[in-house]
């Protein structure tokens, strides 16, 4: 049954995890011969301790209906198991909820830029000196807002870097990192990325191909200065190229969120090969079609490639979805394995139990009280395992979570969340039984030997 299980699940195992497992892996006697001795071993371990547990009774006593029901009703091997079962299952739901939030977090935390909307053409560099052409002819499209020729953009891996210092400042004067983006005058416009001091680049100043810059903020505090006072000042690049600051934008998400945005330059030039594209319309597939024909019309040695920026946003976080997935996968099975223990269980115990729920039926007592005494057991078990699931699970995420620069806060919701979950379940999976025994005809049970 369980290979049966393996052919069927595998190909949705491999699109989950992201891997390409062949079913022959399986089929090798390395595999089988592995995969039989677990089996095997579990099956051994499983069946000692009833094993030894029954042969370790007094075969008089037990004769005498003495002793077993006694000894098999203390029994902490079992209670063990089941809070161990709930301890994993827990930990799991505190995991995919924890993991979930810091995913939504990511995906819709401010970007500091418009990712909506936004076409990005990485080949444009095909179109060789006609790039320009091509953007005059996209710009008369009226579904086009805006354009930017630029091969630097939020969540590519084209970017420059260089080694700055303030020139003659009475700042820190440490030297620091700086990555470069090659724009043009279009870039912040067409990302919409807000300018919070001086100017865009102009046409009207020659100077700003050479020697002008835009920083953002981060660049700004580590140079020592302040947004107020940073434009207009002076740094040094790579030991000999004099930069002058014409303007401060806010910090935008260049990369992942999952990295403190870093010092950031832009520059005017060397920016040829990458073409963004900011649309206005809902006839997309209308509009791609267009821009296709109009790629063609100049000839290049290859198909024009396109992505939005939503969809480049969304594979920064790959990762962190694949384990929100993997987590829920393995949340669902661990409740369900644990389940049919507590199930199994609750059978044991309330066959144990049916003279005491037949003397109390007799006395009076409701299915209502009767379900809440056999309840009570349970619900304890699920107490424990709680109370020891939670700091191991507030450990594990919060060393998860140091790995974003960004992130959320794991607040007592979330436990609160899993320990309801758990309970739920736990009601839900012994209520047959409970229920069950409740309503038996209490002649019966006290009739039972």
């Amino acid at each position: 049954m369980a290979y049966m299980l393996v052919f069927l699940l595998l190909p949705y195992f491999n699109r989950l995890a992201g891997k390409n497992l062949e079913i022959d892996f399986f089929l090798r006697y390395q595999t089988i011969l592995t995969i039989f001795s677990v089996s095997l071993l579990a099956g051994v371990l499983a069946g000692i301790y009833p094993a030894f547990f029954l042969s370790s009774f007094n075969t008089i006593k037990v004769l005498k209906g003495s002793s077993l029901t006694e000894r098999s009703q203390r029994s902490p091997l079992r209670s063990s198991l089941i809070v161990f079962q709930f301890v994993v299952s827990i930990a799991l739901i505190i995991a995919t909820i924890i993991v979930s939030q810091q995913l939504s977090y990511m995906q819709n935390k401010k970007l500091g830029y418009d990712k909506d909307e936004l076409l990005f053409l990485p080949d444009a560099r095909l179109l060789g000196n006609n790039q320009e052409a091509f953007r005059q002819q996209v710009m008369q499209d009226s579904r086009v807002a805006l354009s930017s020729i630029s091969r630097s953009v939020p969540g590519g891996d084209i970017m420059d870097g260089t080694e700055v210092y303030p020139r003659n400042e009475n700042s820190n004067g440490t030297e620091i990192h700086a990555n470069i983006s090659h724009v043009d005058y279009d870039y912040l416009r067409t990302l919409g990325i807000k300018l919070l001091r001086g100017r865009n680049f102009s046409k009207e100043f020659a100077t700003d191909s050479s020697s002008g810059i835009i920083v953002n903020e981060a660049a700004v505090r580590q140079l020592g200065w302040t947004v107020d006072n940073a434009v207009g000042k002076t740094i040094i690049r790579s030991g000999q190229q004099q930069l002058t600051v014409i303007g401060v934008v806010a910090d935008f998400n260049y990369a992942s969120v999952k990295q403190e945005v870093a010092p950031m330059m832009l520059m005017l030039g060397n920016n040829w090969g990458g073409f963004i594209i900011k649309t206005k319309t809902s006839d997309v597939k209308g509009f791609l079609a267009d821009l296709q024909r109009k790629w063609a019309a100049f000839n290049p040695p290859g198909p024009m490639e396109f992505r939005f920026f939503d969809q480049t946003f969304a594979s920064l976080y790959a990762s962190e979805q694949k384990t929100q997935q993997i987590f829920s996968v393995f949340t669902i099975l661990a409740i369900i394995i644990a389940s049919l223990g507590l199930f199994g269980l609750s059978a044991f115990v309330i066959r144990q139990r049916a003279k005491e729920i037949g003397i109390r039926k007799v006395l009076g007592a409701s299915v209502r009280q009767v379900f809440l005494i056999v309840s009570k057991e349970f619900l304890i078990l699920v107490a424990i395992a709680f109370v020891i699931s939670v700091p191991i699970s507030w450990w594990a995420m919060t060393t998860w979570l140091q790995g974003f620069a960004y992130r959320i806060t794991i607040d007592a919701g979330v436990f609160l969340i899993a320990g309801a979950t758990v309970i739920v379940v736990t009601l839900l999976t012994i209520s047959f039984q409970s229920i069950k025994a409740a309503v038996a005809n209490p002649v019966k049970s006290l009739r039972t030997e």
